[in-house]
């Protein structure tokens, strides 16, 4: 039988490895504005998703974008509709809605998703080309 505390430490060490493979997982899907074009450019089965609001969309999108407003109380449902095989980029205005949007993503199943940091505003600082 092993000691209460051989135990505790092992069990510090597997919550620290945990803890660091989180870390990496989600520090790998946030992506600046270059590398998420590039991530978009270069993975053809990717599936775009904009979650702000239907008005916002309209002012101007990444194209190909699909527009799921988070606000809508069906947008679980309506993320149930996604390729969970197909990788998913994520974007919103500055970015606060789009990590939520990650986090329900991961909680259903869907394992690579990307988050534009700074949302639409930091693509449209670099220049970057939107659709109205």
């Amino acid at each position: 039988m092993y000691s209460k505390p051989f135990l505790c430490k092992v069990a510090f060490v597997l919550i620290c490895i945990f803890s660091v493979t989180i870390s990496i997982t989600n520090a790998q899907s946030k992506l600046e504005a270059d590398a998420f074009e590039s991530v978009i450019k270069q993975t053809p089965t990717i599936q775009v998703l904009d979650v702000r609001t239907p008005q916002e969309y309209s002012n101007g999108h990444i194209s190909n974008g699909l527009n799921l407003n988070i606000n809508d109380t069906e947008f679980k449902d309506k993320l149930e509709e996604l390729d969970r095989t197909k990788p998913v980029a994520v974007y919103c205005a500055g970015g606060v809605r789009s990590a939520r949007a990650v986090s329900i993503l991961h909680q259903l199943g869907f394992q690579m998703v990307y988050d534009l940091i700074g949302g639409i505003t930091a693509w449209n600082g670099k220049g970057k080309v939107v659709v109205k």
